[in-house]
């Protein structure tokens, strides 16, 4: 697999063209819980597509989930869905000249996803007494982000298994790199029969490399919020502060990124104050909503404070 590591614009640019190189072969599956009513502006862009939840028994759930989209299907297709998407991870490309009907066959019976029944269950690692089970879960393989987090630590069968009949799958996802391509090798074996499963140590890389990315979203949101403040910061101090905030964050019971980057926001205006007020702990713990609900109740307080917006709040 490769990455770009280039700006997000630049990024897209390359993405663009290497979409088109795709031609008649290639596809997008789009993520409708992106979009208000993703079917509806498909048919206002003049596209077809085909829901891969067709048997869920359920409009809604069928309108948000994914959408395989034919890029051959008129000249336009490829440019209109770039517009749909825009900055959001909301595209998935796939090459596959195979056509359609085999891909979307593929497709289908690749939603779900075989994982430890203790990830399953909701915890970051197993238990001394983890019995080695499986549950089958959904898998996203029409989130970029997904897709960003996931492939680096599959092997060769499992490479094997996500792509079937493609010969390449494209996306963009800042929070892992930028431009992706996941180009099929000859060399890979059969894929295993059955639905992908993902073994207990890549699940745990898995949850590092979540880790890694909220870190480097909260280190980027501090920059942005900072106006020039953390000019010539270095990364290693920067990084530093990002985890004592991430520690203190975790005692908390803050857990969604969007609470780190407020409360490590917190933490470097007040210069740590703000993580040794039992107060402000016992605000956070103990309020009427969750751990990261009441951070935003402080950033908002904090933002009337200063008779003004909080640029780039999360």
């Amino acid at each position: 697999m490769t990455a770009s590591g280039e700006a997000p614009s630049v990024a897209a640019q390359r993405l663009v063209g290497l979409v088109a190189g795709f031609g008649v072969a290639g596809f997008a599956v789009l993520d409708g819980a992106q979009f208000d009513d993703l079917p509806a502006a498909l048919r206002q862009a003049g596209l077809l597509g085909r829901s891969l939840f067709l048997d869920q028994g359920d409009a809604e759930l069928e309108r948000a989930g994914p959408w395989l989209v034919a890029l051959a299907q008129a000249p336009d297709a490829a440019d209109q869905v770039f517009r749909l998407a825009g900055d959001r991870p909301a595209a998935v490309f796939w090459c596959c000249i195979a056509g359609e009907a085999v891909l979307y066959r593929h497709l289908r019976r690749i939603n779900k996803a075989r994982i430890p029944a203790w990830s399953a269950a909701g915890r970051s690692a197993p238990s001394e007494d983890d019995d080695g089970t499986f549950e089958a879960v959904l898998f996203r393989h029409w989130d970029p982000d997904v897709l960003g987090a996931l492939m680096p630590i599959l092997d060769a069968g499992q490479f094997s298994r996500v792509l079937g009949p493609a010969s390449e799958i494209a996306y963009r996802s800042e929070a892992y790199g930028g431009l992706k391509r996941v180009p099929a090798d000859p060399g890979w074996p059969v894929a295993p029969a059955g639905m992908l499963t993902i073994r207990t140590e890549q699940m745990l890389a898995l949850g590092e490399r979540r880790i890694e990315a909220c870190r480097r979203s909260v280190a980027s949101y501090l920059r942005d919020v900072a106006d020039g403040a953390l000019d010539g910061i270095a990364e290693a101090d920067l990084r530093a502060h990002v985890l004592a905030s991430e520690a203190r964050a975790r005692e908390l019971g803050i857990v969604t990124e969007a609470g780190h980057c407020r409360w490590a926001f917190l933490m470097m205006i007040t210069r740590g104050g703000v993580g040794t007020d039992p107060a402000v702990a016992a605000f956070v713990r103990n309020g009427a909503r969750l751990p990261d609900e009441q951070v935003e109740d402080i950033m908002d307080a904090t933002a009337r404070a200063v008779r003004g917006p909080i640029g780039g709040r999360p």
